[in-house]
Formats: structure tokens, C-alpha cells, sequence
């Protein structure tokens, strides 16, 4: 059996993958073509975007364990990755149903054999993303986020809760998440020590930043220039870039105590997708 002592998402990977694929296979083609929370997306067109996925980060993954920091796919470069990414969406589209949760399930039981494959020495190397060069070990935290996240626009339920059973594990990864965000963010970074705060489940940290660098806290009780709280559902929504901040913030779903332009500017550099 694989040690995946090292990874807090890699084990619901394992478990997330055949629930999705269950409930995949419930769809008929009228389901299929629904709308998602993703503008312009039907279901088919993020089941497939996910598939795709799968296959990126597998290749992201195989060629990071070699030293290659290089776009998969035999991709150029940025724009060349997206279009190769756009015509293996549109093959997907073309499928029936039934044959799409197919490729679904391979892609995914193939990523997860590479993530399980994975050696302690391999873990720090990293990994080609188009945002930033990505440590081996955060795929799995990341993929685990897209599956519940992708689950979440297939519903398009935009006022209800992330379903999942992982939510505990995805509050975890949260903690470790937002310092990476803050460091590799294009956009003005607020300095500080600032407090992040979740219910159900409960819990609570600290990061302090200066300089460019992020440090967590997690048993963190200082002085802070500001503490962000919400549902987990809403602060795993919001750091990944669903739902509106003003909205949320103004019904009472994103609390915030302390310097407000401090939190302003540290929500727009962290509160976006990946």
C-alpha cells in the first residue's frame, strides 16, 4: 500500500473520484447540457475540463519528477497549452455521455497511481503550472479543490454549501494554501499578521507576511491587523475565486474585524482563482 502520510488530500482523492464518477453517471443528456456556475459551461463542458485536467496534472507531475519545468502536451508555451487543452475539451464534448464518465475515470485512476507513485525525495521538486512553478506535493491538494469545487459549478447552486465529505481536509489545505497564494499573487500584497477564522468545521490560524514571504501560523494567537471568518464552505468559495466578496461580505457571510484596507487588499491578491 502507497505511504500517502505525507498528504491530507491524496487519500480523498481516492474516495472523491468514484463518488463524482457515480454521480456522474446519473446524468442524461438534458443534464448534460445544463448550465454550470462557470459562464459559457454546460456539465459537459466541466466534466471534460476536469478529465483534461487530470491528464495535466499527471504530465505536470511525470515531467517535475524528471527536472523538467516545461509545459506539458509538447506545448510551447502558455497560449500553445491552453489551445491543446481547448481541442481535448471539444473531443470530449463529442462523446456520449456514458463514454465521457469513461475517459473521466481513466484520467482520474491515472493520476491518482502517479500521485501514489511518488517518492518522499520528489515531493519539493516542482511542477509546471501557467501560474506559477507548483511543489510536487500541492497537486493533490490541488486537484482534491477542483473535484469539489467542479462539483459545485455542476450543481450551480450559487447560495448552497460545497458537498462534500473532504471539507475538513479542505480547510487544512487552506491553511498551508493561502501563504503559496500570497506569495506568488501578480497583484499588490498587503503586509501584516492576519487571522483567518472558519465554522462548521471550526477552526483557526494565523499568517504573517513581510518582505514577499508568507508564514503560517496555526496555533497562532498574536496581535492581527485584521481577522477574516466565514462558514469553511464560503472561505474555500471565496479563496478560489466563487462568489461575490461585497455581496458575501454585506449578508454577512465573510466577517471582517480590524484594519479593512489592510483586508481589502489582501482579499484581492489571495480571494481568486488558481
Amino acid at each position: 500500500m502507497a505511504d500517502l502520510s505525507w498528504s491530507v488530500s491524496a487519500p480523498w482523492l481516492a474516495r472523491e473520484n468514484p463518488r463524482l464518477s457515480s454521480f456522474f453517471r446519473t446524468f442524461g443528456e438534458a443534464r448534460w447540457r445544463t448550465p454550470s456556475y462557470c459562464p459559457g459551461w454546460t456539465a459537459a463542458h466541466v466534466v471534460s475540463h476536469m478529465t483534461s485536467g487530470a491528464g495535466f496534472y499527471r504530465a505536470a507531475i511525470e515531467n517535475g519528477r524528471k527536472g523538467l519545468l516545461a509545459p506539458p502536451f509538447g506545448a510551447k508555451d502558455v497560449p500553445d497549452f491552453r489551445k491543446i487543452r481547448g481541442k481535448q475539451m471539444e473531443e470530449l464534448l463529442a462523446l456520449p455521455g456514458e463514454k465521457r464518465v469513461d475517459r473521466f475515470e481513466e484520467a482520474v485512476g491515472a493520476l491518482q497511481r502517479t500521485l501514489e507513485s511518488l517518492m518522499p525525495r520528489e515531493l519539493d521538486l516542482n511542477g509546471w503550472h501557467p501560474r506559477c512553478p507548483t511543489p510536487l506535493r500541492n497537486y493533490a491538494d490541488q486537484r482534491l479543490y477542483e473535484l469539489i469545487l467542479h462539483e459545485w459549478d455542476v450543481r450551480n447552486e450559487p447560495e448552497e454549501p460545497l458537498r462534500t465529505a473532504a471539507l475538513g481536509a479542505a480547510v487544512e489545505i487552506l491553511m498551508e494554501r493561502i501563504p503559496f497564494l500570497w506569495e506568488n499573487t501578480e497583484h499588490p500584497q498587503a503586509e501584516g499578521r492576519f487571522r483567518f477564522e472558519t465554522r462548521n468545521p471550526g477552526a483557526g490560524w494565523e499568517m504573517e507576511t513581510r518582505a514577499g514571504k508568507a508564514v503560517l501560523f496555526k496555533e497562532g494567537k498574536g496581535a492581527c491587523d485584521a481577522c477574516l471568518s466565514a462558514t469553511a464552505s464560503d472561505m474555500v468559495l471565496l479563496v478560489c475565486g466563487r462568489g461575490p466578496v461585497p455581496e458575501r461580505i454585506k449578508g454577512g457571510r465573510l466577517g471582517i474585524q480590524g484594519d479593512r484596507a489592510k483586508a481589502d487588499v489582501l482579499i484581492e491578491s489571495v480571494f481568486r482563482p488558481y
